[in-house]
């Protein structure tokens, strides 16, 4: 008898008044009057609901319940709340690698965007085809100094397109128009920012990756310096070795020819 009073007490205490479950024919609550509230209850301790991801799965007689509890610690290290899609290192990493980039991509879209310098919107132009949606042909809107910048660039290589078109080349005006459009949307930014970002759309570069490529250059050129001198080292060396066997080598032949 007095087992019973505490468990009635905390029923009517959860507003419960009876051991009867939802439904004893099938779903998640077995037949012995116990509701799937109450198995969550006894089967698993409390935890901190902002810290734990929680799901189940209904199978007909059969119930999956998962529950992961992560700490603050370790969600104060993650660079947004997706502590509730990664179950592991790999998948924590590729989450953030994916956020960096979508973050890193609409920060270069706003430094050309509207809320860039006016000399970084380029206006772009295309036209489609409302049938098949194929592009049929896309052109940028420069201003008056990128449009100077295109004049400058037409005379110097107009000699060589010329003479390319002549010789039944004409495809190679393409290429050149294409090289001429890009350098004139790099020549216009008014911010180095603006001019990596066009960087990074034209040829996949950025200041980092180009840093990093002089670095090895410069290292590269610095052991090609040091093999060079190694090798004037050793080929002074050779010089003296030979020169020394050329002194001994032509007294040692009078001698013979004496003999």
């Amino acid at each position: 008898m007095l087992r019973r009073v505490p468990l009635r007490l905390a029923r009517r205490k959860h507003g419960q008044t009876a051991w009867s479950p939802n439904n004893t024919s099938s779903g998640a609550a077995p037949t012995n009057g116990i509701t799937a509230q109450e198995a969550l209850q006894i089967a698993y301790r409390p935890m901190p609901p902002a810290n734990t991801v929680e799901y189940e799965e209904d199978f007909g007689p059969n119930m999956m319940i998962h529950r992961e509890f992560v700490s603050s610690r370790h969600r104060t290290r993650m660079a947004s709340d997706i502590s509730a899609l990664a179950y592991s290192d790999v998948e924590l990493a590729r989450a953030r690698q994916q956020l960096a980039g979508v973050m890193n991509r609409e920060r270069r879209g706003a430094l050309v965007g509207s809320g860039g310098e006016a000399g970084d919107r380029v206006l772009f132009n295309s036209d489609v085809d409302e049938t098949t949606r194929e592009v049929k042909s896309a052109r940028f809107l420069f201003n008056e100094q990128r449009m100077r910048f295109c004049d400058r660039f037409q005379t110097f290589f107009r000699e060589r397109i010329e003479r390319r078109a002549a010789g039944g080349a004409g495809e190679d005006d393409h290429p050149y128009f294409s090289l001429m459009e890009a350098c004139a949307v790099l020549h216009g930014c008014d911010t180095v920012d603006a001019r990596e970002v066009y960087y990074r759309r034209f040829l996949g570069l950025d200041l980092d990756t180009l840093e990093a490529e002089e670095a090895a250059v410069r290292a590269r050129a610095t052991d090609a310096a040091e093999v060079g001198a190694r090798l004037t080292r050793g080929r002074l060396v050779l010089e003296v070795a030979l020169s020394r066997l050329l002194q001994l080598a032509v007294p040692a032949a009078r001698g013979a020819r004496r003999t």
